[in-house]
């Protein structure tokens, strides 16, 4: 039975030691980036393109419509262009952030995910070497 307790105590030393290994881990932003999808920023483009694109076909009706109000060239449009601009960078911010939220949030799930599974297989061995010590 001493030996089955060393190797006993040897794996709860190693599952110590997996939790320690994580803790590092989930405080380390670049391994968390390590489970980021490689794709998620090209998602992020197409997505700030198409926003991209929609301002700039959405142009010709703000011009049309400053026309129809009789602010052509003057402060107004100015002003009214001005304000597509500043909603376009806060939509185009906001798309970036999201997908870099979810990116980390579905990284670190998989961190998460990996630790456990690396918990229970060493619990497993654990209760294997444990039986095995006992029925010695």
């Amino acid at each position: 039975t001493g030996l089955g307790a060393m190797g006993t105590l040897g794996l709860a030393g190693q599952m110590g030691q997996a939790g320690q290994n994580y803790a590092n881990l989930a405080t380390n932003p670049m391994a968390t980036q390590a489970y980021m999808s490689p794709y998620m920023q090209n998602v992020v483009n197409y997505q700030k393109s198409q926003a991209l694109r929609d301002y700039q076909m959405a142009a010709p009706m703000r011009q049309a419509q400053a026309v129809g109000q009789g602010a052509f060239g003057g402060n107004r449009l100015a002003l009214q262009q001005s304000e597509a601009q500043r909603g376009l960078m806060s939509q185009l911010q906001g798309i970036e952030a999201t997908g870099a939220q979810q990116a980390f949030q579905n990284a670190q799930a998989q961190q998460q995910l990996q630790q456990l599974e690396t918990t229970q297989l060493l619990s497993t061995h654990s209760q294997k070497e444990h039986t095995l010590a006992t029925s010695q």
